[in-house]
């Protein structure tokens, strides 16, 4: 951790907007890689020769109805860092069954988080942030869009399926 901090620390003295991305996109791709399972690893990363990027918001910002192989997502997220230079954008959402939330025995509604081609993203240009322009942030949305259940991982997964030695 803090071999990380010092590097992100570093690339911030040097470029802030190349600071920015590394702090929000290195996480994300990370999380995407430890949590997303094995058919939605090997499309979003392997098919990639592993050299993809990511970015955008985990926070539950959407809903979708569950379907069968998957979720039909509607949603809007804000201040979605380096998704201007992503080949994936996540998106978090909390599903529906019939349009109603389904719960966890503590209370809590389901969380997930969608991983989707930049393709079926809509973004909005309205993030000028001085010292920040580099950085490919924006706002995004997408309006009924099918995501299969292999790009969908739990938003509070504890249990990474890979990198964990």
């Amino acid at each position: 951790m803090v071999e990380m901090l010092e590097t992100w620390r570093e690339l911030s003295r040097q470029d802030a907007s190349v600071g920015w991305i590394g702090i929000a996109n290195f996480p994300s791709a990370a999380f995407v890689s430890a949590f997303l399972g094995d058919e939605g690893f090997k499309e979003v990363f392997t098919d990639n020769n592993n050299r993809v990027t990511v970015g955008g918001q985990f926070a539950p910002n959407g809903t979708a109805e569950t379907l069968d192989g998957g979720y039909q997502l509607t949603g809007a997220w804000n201040f979605g860092s380096g998704t201007g230079h992503s080949e994936f954008v996540v998106a978090g959402f909390i599903p529906l069954v019939n349009g109603e939330m389904e719960f966890h025995a503590n209370g809590l509604p389901e969380m997930l988080v969608a991983v989707l081609p930049r393709e079926q993203i809509t973004f909005t240009d309205n993030w000028n942030v001085t010292g920040l322009k580099g950085t490919g942030s924006y706002d995004y949305h997408v309006q009924d869009t099918f995501v299969p259940a292999s790009r969908v991982f739990p938003l509070f997964c504890r249990e990474p399926r890979r990198g964990s030695d």
